[in-house]
């Protein structure tokens, strides 16, 4: 499977995004792109974000980055909100860094609002309205959910994510006031099929429960408590019931991290399969050569 078009326009390509569902690849696409290229990786996701949370966001260890520079990591403690236009500011920062050194930056993750609010500038919405805002954080997830319903708003990506829903009510739905395409800039899309998604997502799983992510979720809970915006992550929702105790198993735990997992993949190919600029592939060595070809006509 493979949808292929030069969404950089003609212009010399100074910009790679690499996106898809969570699972599919994209990280270690990444990379080889950057080693070939002189590239430099900004993560746009939404969880790599947080300090101390490594194991359940499948953050790239130093030796998986393989001397790679790696932006986006860490840059805030887990009870800390940073939204999409944070990241916007903080990615086209980074993209401009990049380039001025001689580089390539490539932009990967499956964080629909991340990518697309730094390839399309998006026009983030202005400040809260506070009277609002307190209404609002007095809400269930399952109640903003169903206000956002009742209202006719597109539901955001991340739905669990009471943040990302209590700004899409503000905003009257998910903010798409966009600009073209940034200039320069190429858009890969991974996916390899639902049956090679779902038998990552299951391995990766058990490689966290294996690598620790239980003790990573029970420290989350004592230093920042489970209604911190860092615990919204799958994994951590699905730990929490065995953390505290209840009579669910580890064996419970980690069939729901999965298929968490695989609603999340699947609301990311329904987020990025309506933009049109995306050159889809289902195997990475195609997406490189593609990459490749864009690279050398460039150049």
């Amino acid at each position: 499977m493979s949808k292929s078009k030069n969404s950089s326009g003609g212009q010399n390509v100074s910009l790679v995004a690499i996106v898809g569902p969570t699972a599919s690849g994209k990280s270690a696409l990444a990379i080889s792109l950057a080693k070939k290229y002189r590239g430099e990786i900004i993560c746009a996701d939404s969880r790599t974000i947080y300090k101390g949370l490594d194991i359940g966001t499948a953050k790239p260890s130093s030796l998986e980055q393989e001397g790679i520079p790696h932006y986006g990591l860490n840059l805030v403690e887990p009870d800390k909100n940073y939204s999409a236009a944070d990241f916007q500011s903080y990615a086209k920062e980074k993209i401009s860094e990049i380039q001025g050194r001689g580089n390539l930056p490539i932009l990967v993750g499956g964080s629909g609002l991340y990518i697309d609010g730094v390839l399309y500038s998006y026009e983030f919405g202005g400040e809260a309205d506070p009277i609002l805002r307190a209404e609002l954080e007095d809400l269930s997830i399952e109640e903003l959910q169903k206000r956002i319903e009742e209202a006719g708003f597109e539901m955001p990506e991340n739905d669990q994510n009471k943040r990302y829903l209590v700004r899409a009510i503000e905003q009257g739905g998910v903010n798409r006031n966009r600009h073209p395409l940034m200039k320069g800039a190429v858009v890969i899309g991974l996916n390899p099929g639902v049956e090679v998604l779902e038998s990552r997502i299951r391995l990766r799983a058990k490689g966290m429960i294996n690598n620790g992510v239980l003790e990573e979720a029970r420290l989350l809970d004592e230093d920042y408590g489970w209604s911190s915006p860092g615990a919204s992550g799958n994994i951590y929702r699905a730990l929490r019931p065995y953390v505290e105790g209840s009579t669910e198993t580890i064996e419970k735990c980690l069939e729901d991290i999965v298929n968490l997992d695989k609603q999340l993949a699947k609301r990311q190919l329904s987020w990025f399969k309506r933009n049109e600029d995306i050159n889809w592939f289902s195997k990475p060595e195609d997406a490189l050569a593609f990459i490749a070809s864009l690279l050398a006509s460039s150049a």
